[in-house]
């Protein structure tokens, strides 16, 4: 699971192991480098 709290992400142990956890990690960093506004939603709820 990816937290964010304070624009700071933690990334949490996931039963589909750290790969996956890496590979959301890039997607979510690269969203946000372009301001999608998924990205911004995420960090928001």
């Amino acid at each position: 699971i990816l937290s964010a709290e304070n624009g700071t992400f933690t990334l949490q142990p996931t039963f589909e192991g750290e790969k996956r956890t890496v590979e959301i990690w890039r997607d979510r960093t690269v969203a946000i480098d372009q301001g999608d506004a998924v990205a911004r939603w995420f960090l928001s709820s």
